[in-house]
């Protein structure tokens, strides 16, 4: 956990906004790939990742029916808050990895996914909406009915890189998750409050597929356990587990499900100490850290990496843009998958 993360660059920054993009360093417009992802451009520029200790002391009075309140050694995770700069555009996929683009992955290359290897199983839905381990969890049955236009879910860090290289083959480009920073940069898509689309919890259900009265009616209780809700007047988004990727609106840059749906993958490992580090950096330099990837190697709590972005199974509150979850890379959730980068 003390190590400096490497491959950090420094430069000096100008006037920072959260999110601010160089128009004139966007790709050009490209499209769908070999598996049918639709691929967003995004510019290089500046944002202010992670959550103030202001924002964080506002949290409590809008989100004053949640239960718990997202405890706050969960919140340090977001802290503090530091600059960071994108250096060059790249483009994303607006949608979510799709069960139809993984089913195509599969088919090609006859691969077998961390939870379906030796009978490991992983974390999947029993009927009660209880989540629990078993080797009939995989990403062809996550306990829950999907279709193929679905986010394909129970698929591990470890499945989510190995498609990456697959497809890198067969688009001759350089394909590869997000790193943390990509990912809140385009998912704010340049807003600098809780969510992309404004601090405003009441209309979640118009942009995001999360825990809310669909999933209490079929599961009564589990909701509760997270947020207490009122199943007679708070609206509800239609979707028990997970929905069609692009079902709600997108944000300003044109990406779906950056709130909800599934937890994504990101590129970079995980440490509880790797903001403070980034900020001591930017402190020490008074510049931006460029293009941060994450710590170089695991710290002494595990190898373990970044997932972003909450799903159909959380509440509002832990699907804000700068919340952060974790897993091992060869962990498989029911409630996880990924969206990747092309390098330009």
């Amino acid at each position: 956990m003390m190590r400096l993360a490497q491959g950090l660059g420094l430069a000096f920054a100008g006037v920072l906004a959260a999110g601010v993009a160089q128009a004139d360093d966007r790709p050009p417009a490209r499209p769908p790939d070999h598996v049918g992802l639709t691929l967003v451009p995004v510019a290089s520029g500046e944002l202010l990742m992670g959550t103030s200790d202001e924002q964080g002391d506002q949290l409590r009075p809008p989100f004053w029916r949640s239960a718990p309140i997202q405890r706050d050694e969960d919140l340090e995770l977001e802290k503090p808050r530091h600059r960071v700069r994108i250096s060059k555009g790249f483009y994303i996929s607006a949608h979510e990895v799709t069960v139809a683009q993984f089913r195509r992955f599969v088919a090609a290359t006859g691969y077998l996914t961390d939870a379906e290897k030796g009978g490991r199983g992983g974390r999947g839905l029993d009927r009660t909406g209880r989540f629990e381990t078993a080797a009939r969890y995989t990403w062809k049955n996550p306990g829950f009915p999907q279709r193929e236009d679905h986010p394909v879910v129970l698929v591990s860090w470890n499945d989510a890189a190995r498609f990456c290289a697959w497809l890198s083959g067969e688009e001759h480009a350089t394909y590869r998750l997000p790193t943390e920073a990509e990912w809140e940069y385009a998912a704010r898509a340049g807003t600098d409050g809780w969510f992309s689309f404004g601090d405003d919890p009441t209309v979640a259900h118009r942009f995001a597929n999360l825990a809310d009265v669909s999933l209490e009616k079929a599961h009564p209780g589990q909701v509760a356990l997270q947020r207490l809700i009122d199943v007679a007047h708070d609206p509800a988004d239609g979707f028990v587990y997970t929905a069609p990727v692009g079902s709600f609106k997108p944000n300003a840059f044109g990406l779906f499900d950056v709130h909800g749906n599934v937890w994504e993958w990101c590129l970079d490992r995980f440490q509880r100490t790797y903001y403070r580090q980034l900020h001591a950096l930017e402190t020490a330099a008074e510049a931006a850290a460029i293009d941060p990837k994450g710590p170089a190697a695991p710290d002494g709590n595990g190898d373990f990496r970044v997932l972003r972005g909450g799903s159909f199974y959380t509440d509002v509150l832990v699907a804000r843009s700068t919340s952060r979850l974790w897993g091992a890379p060869d962990d498989a959730f029911c409630y996880a998958g990924f969206r990747v980068v092309r390098e330009r």
